[in-house]
């Protein structure tokens, strides 16, 4: 396991090759969903240097903001009569 989430305020890096906590140096933007870090191994007996990418990779839920624009055009794209039928289930 190379990376693990403590708490919603820390992430931890460990060495790929010993398994020791390492310590991220810097890093560099490639993209909006994608940086690079570059990592130093704290073990004194492997002291390796080695570059990790972090990447968002999808959503699990996205944010409500997208999802209320997407029911909004689902409902726009509804007949008049579909779209009042559902509205009215609602507000029971």
């Amino acid at each position: 396991m190379l990376f693990i989430c403590r708490d919603d305020k820390e992430m931890r890096v460990y060495c790929p090759h010993c398994r020791a906590k390492a310590l991220v140096r810097s890093s560099q933007f490639q993209s909006d969903t994608v940086r690079e870090l570059y990592c130093d191994c704290t073990n004194s007996k492997c002291l390796s240097r080695f570059v990790m990418s972090l990447s968002h990779k999808h959503d699990v839920q996205p944010p409500l903001e997208k999802m209320n624009g997407m029911l909004e055009e689902m409902l726009r794209a509804l007949p008049h009569d579909q779209r009042q039928a559902l509205i009215s289930n609602f507000n029971r």
